[in-house]
């Protein structure tokens, strides 16, 4: 695929790669660049509750998290792009996104902060920008669990004008209970679906995000570190310089563009 081709495809890509930031994210310490092989979990031997559920979420108590990424976006299942690039977290509601297409350009790039969202498209000229999503579940959220075949399943509901609506749903492996899958709702519909898995000291660093539109992207953490702190230059707003159009983000998420 040429570059040129590889930045056609960013449009398509770009609203998957928003959806990666409704993780609730965890972690700790300067991580090796070679990955080592993936050791198998441990059982987990204690009593399973709500509380010890949430506490085995993916990526729950991290400060930050700074690692390289390699991405591949499918579309119906036909593969559309592979892409590399920056990825950085901070506690709560903090996230920069940077992807770079095969010739070294930067495809897209988002910044989350002090309550908004932009994704900038270069080769577009336009920085998509809008209300930011809630990156964590909501302080007043309710929680239950129940037993499914072969594992335990926590759900997360927040209330919503005089009812309990369904925000977030958990699954976790039985033995391990190591978090194997969440489902992210809006407005009480399903919104996509995360597959965690090859977890390395506690984070998982491959996810598998599916949405209802027909795309999917893998995302492979590289080279992380975790609880390092963070500049607030990381966060900065987008301000490319030159000529760009600031279009509403809504446009992106429901059309593409």
């Amino acid at each position: 695929m040429s570059g040129r081709t590889s930045l056609r495809t960013t449009a398509k890509a770009v609203s998957l790669l928003l959806l990666f930031l409704s993780l609730a994210l965890t972690g700790c310490v300067k991580r090796q660049a070679v990955k080592p092989p993936i050791p198998p979990p441990e059982p987990y031997r204690g009593p399973v509750d709500v509380e010890v559920l949430k506490s085995k979420r993916a990526f729950e108590g991290i400060a930050s998290l700074n690692s390289e990424v390699k991405a591949g976006v499918y579309k119906f299942g036909e593969k559309e792009g592979n892409f590399k690039g920056f990825f950085a977290y901070r506690y709560p509601n903090n996230i920069r996104l940077k992807l770079l297409s095969p010739i070294g350009l930067t495809a897209m790039e988002m910044v989350i902060g002090n309550g908004v969202m932009q994704v900038y498209v270069p080769h577009k000229n336009v920085i998509y920008q809008g209300p930011a999503p809630r990156l964590t579940m909501p302080r007043d959220a309710r929680y239950g669990m129940e037993v499914e075949d072969g594992g335990y399943v926590l759900y997360a509901f927040r209330p919503h004008s005089d009812v309990m609506e369904l925000v977030g749903k958990y699954s976790f492996q039985k033995e391990t209970l190591q978090n194997t899958g969440v489902t992210v709702y809006q407005n009480g519909q399903r919104y996509m679906g995360i597959m965690l898995g090859e977890y390395l000291w506690g984070v998982p660093t491959a996810l598998r995000l599916t949405f209802f539109n027909g795309y999917a992207m893998d995302l492979e953490l590289q080279d992380f570190e975790v609880d390092k702190e963070l500049p607030d230059t990381y966060f900065s707003p987008i301000e490319p310089g030159g000529t760009y159009t600031i279009v509403p983000l809504r446009n992106m998420l429901e059309n593409g563009g």
